[in-house]
């Protein structure tokens, strides 16, 4: 039986409106439904729930993203991240462009407020791989992707 987030220790009354049932239902704050399985959402709704902006012009916000990965070792993402993911870091330079052409990511979210720089957005747009950012924390703009359905590559695997 999922617990609400008072049950298990949350404090905060603003929080405890929030509950576990509330996710496990299938529905959010945001009003987008899911299934069960956790239907897969597309760069647009990433783009809105991140609060984020596009970097790459005519890029395809149609694709579908079918988890979430971060990370700031590209190393990680070569060795970890699942097709089809996106990918929020905080690095800014080709190689990640280059790390996530090879992983085939679907997107980048650069968080933290840093603009990636000038060669990273021309090697994302030769490749087409669409870019986005967002100013707040990787953990705040995490938060918000996961509690609107997004998991993480360990639920897709």
């Amino acid at each position: 039986m999922p617990m609400s987030l008072a049950e298990v220790g949350c404090r905060s009354p603003r929080r405890q409106a929030f509950s576990w049932v509330e996710i496990s239902s299938g529905s959010n704050r945001l009003g987008r439904e899911r299934d069960a399985w956790g239907e897969p959402l597309n760069l647009h709704d990433i783009v809105r729930v991140a609060g984020a902006t596009v970097l790459t012009p005519n890029a395809d916000l149609d694709a579908d993203v079918k988890c979430g990965f971060c990370a700031d070792l590209m190393s990680d993402v070569l060795s970890l991240a699942t097709p089809g993911s996106l990918l929020l870091t905080g690095l800014i330079q080709p190689q990640v462009v280059r790390t996530a052409d090879m992983a085939d990511i679907v997107s980048v979210l650069f968080v933290r407020g840093k603009n990636p720089q000038p060669e990273t957005v021309a090697l994302a747009l030769e490749l087409g791989i669409p870019l986005l950012w967002a100013k707040e924390t990787m953990f705040t703009v995490c938060g918000r992707l996961y509690s609107f359905g997004l998991n993480g590559v360990e639920r897709i695997r």
